[in-house]
Parts: C-alpha cells; structure tokens; sequence
C-alpha cells in the first residue's frame, strides 16, 4: 500500500508513517488513535499486520493535526480508541496489556522510544499533565543552545510533520535521532518527493507561545546591528491563536528580543510574547 493512500485513509501523514515503520519491521508496536476500528482494522488486515484495540475510548483536544490531552470515556461513547498495531499478534496484545496496565515504561519499551526519553517523560509527566502534555518546554531547557537538527523538529508535529512519535529528552538526543533517520529513510523509500518536502518544512524555525505554535519553514536568523532577526517567508499556525500568525504574515522578518528571562517577537510596532523560539537545520 502506497503511504499516500494510507495517509488519506488515517487521515494523517504521522500515523501512515508508524504504520509503515511495523510494516517494514523498524519498530516492534505502534500506538495510533483512530476514530473508526472497522475500517482500521481492514487496513491493517490489507498490510498483514495485527491490532488489538483499547477498552476505552479519548475525546481529544486537538491542536490543528496534533493533540497531547483528552478525557477517558466509555467504550460507547464518542471519541478515539487506540489500536495496537504490530508483525506479531502477541507483541500487539502485550501493548495493549501494559498501557491498560498504566505501565508507562513498559509500554515506552514495547513502541521503541528510547529509555533516556522514557525517563524524561516520567520525570516531567506530572508536570505536563496540568499543561499543555507536550514535553516541548522540558526537552528545550534540556537541550544545547544553538540549531538543533531538523530531524527532530518538535514543533512541526503540530502540523502533521514528525519523524518520531515521542517526546525526546532533548533535541540532540541521539537514540530519537537514530529512529528519526530510519523514519526519514522509510519515506525517501516510498516517496522522494514528500520525504524532501517534510525536509524543507522541518527545516527553519519554532515558536512556541502561550497558546499557539508558529513554525516557519526555511526562516533563518541573522544579527543585523546587534539585533537578532528571524527572516522567513512562510508562517504555519496552530489553531489557538490566529493573531499571532496574522501578526507575523504582515512582514517576512520579526526582531527576536530576550530580556530578564523573557521573550518576545516584535514585528513593526506589534509584539507577541512566547515562550520559546527554536532554530532547526
């Protein structure tokens, strides 16, 4: 099955690519919400694998492609189950198992993120859980200041551009860099041109605010009399906060200011506070 047609059917090029990274046997399980069992089940059935599903059910929060919190319903109800999904029919129930088990580390194992990152999401998990649950803040102060490869861009995932599926502890993490290659690898397999274009996107710079995520693909910085400048031609904008995309298409520059702690992108006369801004390449 080409991932373009499993993409359309999952409706999401991040799931097609989990999918396709059991299928070609670079990852033991896979966890994906899906909002219609049956017709996920003939996929999966059309690929040779297996899947288990989850007795309950999430309503999730999305934020454009991408969600990181939901409330537990009942099997009945209106929402998302997981599949479990994998080669063997035993390793698709033994993730099944763990997660009802709520034995996060085990299930981290058993889908293939790496145990530094396993760690990292116990150690903030609590945390996270009263915010935004998407590990971004914690795996940024953990990480070396500077360009980050773009490999593991985590702000592009808001737009359904993601090469690994975890949280990495931090944005050089070479274990998450490791699965992001194979991931990049699989897809210039199936689909050159795509796998340049996640390239492209991922390539650039993330915002992270408040209530909204900005990426910018291929912006660059520059200093320019002693003032740090973003350039950039195109703005992604995550649902939230459509101001803050508006604000930043009405030029293809904006001043980076860091002061006392704080950060801020002023563009014109008009400033827009966030809380981080990440370069990828």
């Amino acid at each position: 099955m080409k991932f373009e047609r499993l993409a359309e059917e999952l409706n999401s090029r991040t799931r097609a690519l989990e999918v396709l990274l059991v299928k070609n046997g670079l990852k033991r399980s896979a966890r994906i919400a899906t909002g219609n069992e049956k017709r996920f089940s003939a996929l999966i059935e059309e690929l040779g694998l297996y899947a288990e599903f989850s007795d309950y059910k999430v309503r999730m929060e999305f934020s454009g492609m991408y969600s990181t919190k939901g409330t537990l319903v009942g099997k009945e109800e209106a929402g998302h189950s997981f599949a479990y999904v994998a080669l063997k029919k035993e390793d698709a129930r033994l993730a099944k198992q763990l997660d009802a088990e709520q034995n996060i580390a085990g299930l981290g194992m058993t889908l293939g993120y790496p145990e530094c990152c396993i760690e990292f999401f116990l150690k903030h998990r609590e945390e996270e859980l009263k915010n935004r649950n998407d590990y971004v803040l914690p795996s940024i102060e953990n990480s070396k200041k500077g360009k980050h490869p773009f490999h593991l861009n985590i702000f592009a995932r808001y737009f359904d551009f993601a090469l690994i599926s975890h949280a990495p502890h931090s944005l050089e993490c070479s274990e998450s860099m490791r699965i992001a290659k194979d991931s990049m690898n699989l897809l210039f397999k199936e689909n050159p041109v795509l796998a340049m274009t996640y390239q492209k996107v991922m390539t650039g710079a993330g915002i992270y605010g408040p209530d909204f995520v900005l990426l910018l693909p291929q912006a660059k910085t520059e200093t320019q009399n002693g003032k740090i400048i973003i350039v950039y031609d195109r703005v992604f904008c995550s649902p939230g906060n459509h101001h803050a995309g508006a604000v930043m298409r009405e030029s293809n520059a904006a001043l980076i200011e860091r002061e006392n702690g704080k950060t801020a992108i002023k563009v014109a006369d008009k400033k827009i506070d966030v809380l981080a801004v990440e370069e990828f390449g």
